[in-house]
């Protein structure tokens, strides 16, 4: 019998709305190999996000349920799962380390890993119990924004922040696959003025943001 543990990769994020990037990424994650499931965790009140998401928590969940039940389908198995772990933390920040710390009880035979941005990986540092996290848990990061365009400098900024073995292991923790870089802000805009958003969002998506006519007037 094998005794390898099962991977989870731990995607938050505020899914405000999830978008067919978020999607990509995940399909990337399974298919080189990353990881064996993708767990999306929709942050209630992200901490290091000034203000609260302009959508509320239920529509973001079931928005992003949506995704999943989408990216199954396309998968043929249940590789992709949601989790509203954030939901039940009542009207306080979604700190990462908390959720982890949740997620290793209610998965506690599993190996999880943290996915999360390259802007995050410059700013993790912040974060609440960083130090903590990265120690207990594997990191994934995924290129965003071009903030890799210069590994050397990345690794710079990383050694100026951590430990040398810290700033090591967040360094090869960088992920080199193209990612298809699309903005929930400029979604948002779009849907606000009725521009055409219809290739960046999953049809079921898109239609339960006009039945519950979201984003409007923001």
């Amino acid at each position: 019998m094998s005794n390898k543990k099962h991977r989870i990769a731990v995607f938050g994020g505020t899914f405000n709305p999830p978008h067919q990037g978020h999607s990509l990424l995940a399909q990337q994650i399974i298919k080189h190999n990353f990881a064996d499931q993708i767990l999306f965790i929709p942050a209630l009140r992200p901490p290091h996000k000034p203000g609260t998401p302009s959508v509320a928590f239920d529509d973001r969940f079931a928005m992003t349920s949506l995704v999943v039940d989408s990216l199954n389908q396309d998968a043929g198995k249940e590789v992709y799962v949601v989790s509203d772990i954030e939901g039940k933390g009542g009207d306080k920040p979604s700190y990462t380390y908390n959720t982890m710390v949740e997620l290793s009880h209610l998965y506690p035979d599993d190996e999880l890993f943290l996915l999360i941005g390259g802007d995050s990986l410059l700013n993790l540092h912040t974060w609440y119990n960083a130090e903590k996290l990265v120690e207990n848990w594997k990191i994934l990061t995924y290129p965003r924004n071009q903030v890799f365009d210069s590994p050397e400098e990345i690794l710079k900024e990383l050694r100026k922040k951590w430990s040398e073995k810290i700033a090591s292991s967040l360094f090869q923790s960088i992920l080199t696959f193209k990612m298809c870089d699309i903005s929930s802000t400029k979604i948002r805009e779009e849907l606000n003025s009725n521009g055409d958003t219809v290739y960046s969002l999953n049809p079921s998506v898109y239609k339960y943001i006009q039945e519950q006519g979201l984003y409007k007037n923001e």
